[in-house]
């Protein structure tokens, strides 16, 4: 995992970590995941990659070296530079052949990125800049799977962030955005959302209630769309706790009267506000196996 700022030329010729990693072991490409809005130079990068066990010592020594390079050189332009690594347990996973895995190297080493020319009549002035824009690799599409079974270890404060972030990424009609979402980690709350329908009996150390709220949602007729708005974002939660290594289960409320009139109760909410589903999460105690669901019967050309 890395985060810089514009590297000069002799950093962008030695130390791009993925590619001297390279160099020295053999690993395979996971996921790499990085950059926040298409028109900005890109602030960090995630990378996950697989190596052999024995191979784990020497990743973290390359690492720590990329390291101390990345802050001797940017020591003045961003003092809070890292390249830091994280080692997951043992595990198997999908991973990219090796011509992908080569293409995906050199492409970071050779494709422009950073400023390139700065303003020669107004000082600290950037003319022109160029960016990888956003990248994201990922098999979480076809890795998401209902996980109803979870540990007792509690999702971090940061992960939450990261599932909110995506919700909120989701499209809206007319970019209404009529949701709500209520974080909840209350046990003695958790444990009543079970009784909410026969659908939501999970045990787990996190639930996320998405609600369509009826006041910011478009008017009339159109009024519904804040279904379509709140199931695109109740997606992205998934998707993204699937990328966390977490485990999500999506337990419909919407319409069950009775569902919903419980849930309101125990999280006292207004009846402008209708909860769609309760997302509950956490770390999986079950990793059901990844499928391709695709059926081409279902697929009309027209």
């Amino acid at each position: 995992m890395g985060k810089y700022d514009y590297p000069s030329e002799e950093l962008k010729k030695k130390n791009y970590s993925l590619y001297m990693l390279q160099k020295e072991i053999s690993f395979d490409i996971i996921a790499v995941n990085g950059g926040l809005k298409d028109n900005a130079i890109p602030r960090e990068c995630h990378a996950s990659i697989l190596v052999p066990g024995q191979c784990v010592e020497k990743v973290k020594e390359i690492v720590e070296k990329q390291d101390k390079i990345f802050k001797n050189e940017l020591f003045s332009s961003d003092p809070n530079v890292c390249v830091s690594c994280e080692i997951q347990k043992e595990q198997t996973a999908n991973i990219l052949d090796y011509a992908s895995l080569c293409n995906i190297l050199y492409y970071f080493r050779l494709v422009p990125n950073g400023v390139q020319h700065m303003s020669q009549a107004i000082s600290g002035l950037v003319e022109t800049s160029l960016n990888l824009g956003i990248m994201e690799l990922k098999e979480a599409l076809l890795k998401r799977r209902s996980v109803r079974k979870f540990t007792e270890e509690t999702v971090s404060e940061e992960m939450i962030q990261e599932l909110l972030h995506a919700a909120m990424s989701g499209p809206s009609a007319c970019n209404k955005k009529p949701w709500e979402f209520y974080v909840v980690t209350n046990e003695a709350i958790l444990n009543d959302l079970k009784s909410a329908s026969r659908f939501t009996k999970i045990s787990a150390k996190l639930a996320i209630v998405v609600c369509g709220n009826l006041k910011k949602a478009l008017p009339l007729k159109f009024s519904q769309y804040w279904i379509q708005d709140c199931s695109a974002a109740t997606e992205n939660i998934l998707l993204r706790a699937t990328d966390l290594g977490l485990g999500a289960v999506w337990c419909g409320a919407h319409p069950q009267d009775g569902a919903e009139e419980k849930i309101r109760e125990l999280l006292d909410i207004d009846k402008k506000q209708i909860p769609l589903n309760i997302i509950f999460i956490g770390h999986p105690a079950e990793e059901p196996e990844a499928r391709d669901q695709y059926d081409e019967t279902r697929v009309h050309f027209i």
